[in-house]
């Protein structure tokens, strides 16, 4: 896998909507997406009409203190290496269980075979280890579009409090917090239809 880096990201979403004719887009972006967003508005303003930004974060895993009920960098790796693609292990039950704790069986199943299908655990590792140092702060001032973020409260791959950062540091944002433990919010959440309506109406507005 090549040296990755925000930018790397940020140049593939503009090649992405170059190779479709796509001028000017609303963008949805989930997780980790969420900074290559925040990157790609401010570098492309004339590109983006407005955002929704969910579960997403303002400063990367490996820069910011760990708060109570965190989940740090190294855990999170020794879970990758101990448990990718293997819906058997206690690890990847462990891993799984941070990003979809209401998941259903097939669900899960799911989760696993979409890791094993699309990278290797070593080069999830270090996929892991690149998104957790992404760091947007200094780029959220200079996004003025119109942005909902939205975050699940007991998230618990991405605090709370990344997602209030968020809002509280793009110019032009709302906020809402969704009763939720679902960093992955599945169907039948009852906060999956109260995003969808929200998604629908804010990008319709």
């Amino acid at each position: 896998m090549t040296n990755l880096t925000l930018d790397t990201f940020v140049d593939d979403l503009k090649t992405v909507l170059d190779a479709n004719g796509l001028d000017r887009v609303p963008i949805f972006a989930v997780s980790q997406a969420v900074p290559v967003a925040i990157r790609f508005a401010r570098r492309y303003p004339e590109r983006v009409s407005r955002m929704v930004l969910f579960g997403g974060y303002a400063v990367g895993r490996a820069h910011r203190n760990t708060e109570p009920g965190d989940v740090d960098e190294d855990t999170m790796l020794s879970l990758i290496r101990a448990g990718w693609g293997n819906e058997n292990s206690a690890f990847f039950k462990a891993f799984s269980a941070l990003f979809m704790p209401d998941g259903t069986p097939e669900q899960v199943k799911s989760f696993v075979e979409m890791q094993a299908r699309s990278i290797s655990a070593e080069h999830a590792v270090h996929l892991r280890q690149t998104v957790d140092r992404f760091m947007v702060l200094d780029d959220l001032a200079h996004v003025p579009h119109p942005a909902l973020v939205v975050h699940a409260r007991d998230d618990g791959v991405h605090p709370l409090s990344q997602g209030q950062l968020l809002a509280s540091h793009l110019p032009n944002a709302e906020f809402m917090m969704l009763d939720s433990a679902n960093h992955v919010l599945l169907p039948q959440d009852p906060a999956w239809e109260i995003l969808m309506t929200a998604l629908t109406s804010f990008c319709l507005d």
